[in-house]
Order: C-alpha cells, then sequence, then structure tokens
C-alpha cells in the first residue's frame, strides 16, 4: 500500500476570521480518500468481489464502501422478467435478512430488497404489469409459508418449485 501524506493549507480571513482550506484535485473538499481510491472502489463494486475484501484490498473502511455503493443508481426496467425465478433471503446487516430474486438459468440478478416483508416484496413486483407477471412460468424459493401465497399473488401462472438445498436440508434435520 502507498500512503500519501497530504497537508492542507488553511488561510484566515483577518477581517472575518473565516478559516478556509486550500482545494487539490487529488481529494474532494473536506475528504481524506483520493479520488482514485474512490475510482478503484466503484470499480471493484461492478465485480464479484465482497465489500469487505475491497475495503481490505484498498485500505479503507468498509463503511467508506457501503457508502460509494449507496451513491450508485441503477435504472430498473419494468418491461421484462425471466420464465424462472429464484427467491431467497440473506443476511444483510447484523441479525436482519434482505429479499433476492435472480433469474434461475442465467443467475442474474432481477433485485435485492432491504427487507423481506411481503408488503415490500409486493410492492416492487406490482410495478412490473399483469402481463409481464403472468409470463414467468416457474419460480423456485425455500419453504418459507410466507412466500407462497404472496407469490401465487403476483405470479397467477407460475408454478411454486422448493429448491433443492432447502429439501435436502430440511430432510438432513428431520433425521
Amino acid at each position: 500500500p502507498t500512503l500519501l501524506r497530504l497537508k492542507k493549507r488553511r488561510f484566515q480571513c483577518k477581517s472575518c476570521r473565516r478559516v478556509t482550506v486550500a482545494e487539490t484535485s487529488i481529494v474532494e473538499k473536506n475528504c481524506q480518500i483520493s479520488n482514485l481510491v474512490r475510482q478503484k472502489v466503484t470499480q471493484l463494486l461492478t465485480e464479484k468481489v465482497s465489500l469487505t475484501d475491497i475495503a481490505r484490498r484498498l485500505r479503507v473502511s468498509t463503511s467508506t464502501v457501503y457508502r460509494k455503493l449507496d451513491q450508485f443508481t441503477f435504472k430498473e426496467h419494468y418491461d421484462k422478467l425471466p420464465a424462472v425465478m429464484s427467491w431467497d433471503e440473506f443476511g444483510f446487516k447484523k441479525g436482519e435478512l434482505a429479499f433476492v430474486a435472480q433469474n434461475y438459468e442465467t443467475n442474474e440478478l432481477i433485485t435485492i430488497l432491504d427487507n423481506r416483508r411481503q408488503t415490500t416484496i409486493r410492492n416492487y413486483f406490482l410495478k412490473y404489469p399483469l402481463k409481464v407477471r403472468q409470463q414467468v412460468q416457474f419460480i423456485t424459493m425455500d419453504m418459507s409459508g410466507a412466500y407462497i401465497p404472496l407469490a401465487r399473488k403476483l405470479f397467477p401462472n407460475a408454478k411454486i418449485v422448493l429448491d433443492r438445498f432447502h429439501i435436502i436440508q430440511h430432510l438432513g434435520r428431520a433425521f
């Protein structure tokens, strides 16, 4: 790692006593992380690298990486859904679960929602017109009792398929 020690000059106005700091193109105003490091964080966020690995590799905090991730804006198109979708949840923050929907065949993400509440999921998928939602043929999911009735309402033509992992896990627990 390379450490760049940058000292900014401070100037004080003699009449009003206000202090201003010299600006440079290396870092943004009121920041300590260089623009090149921020650009590298952005580049690594587009690759399959975990947030903690990005932070460790670039010697910044994970909260810095999270802040950069929050700056991303995604243009969503509500005119197409895959024929086979997969629903699941994963640990998002300490003790909280987030919802993820993806194309089962290509593993392409459809969405990641901050929580797995039915209203959040329903409100997201209701952005898609009914004609688009009717084209979904299968939805794979775990044995969560909350997802099945919601999926039947949102996707009237889709068949619900319990995924292999959760079936094997359930059998293992039963034995």
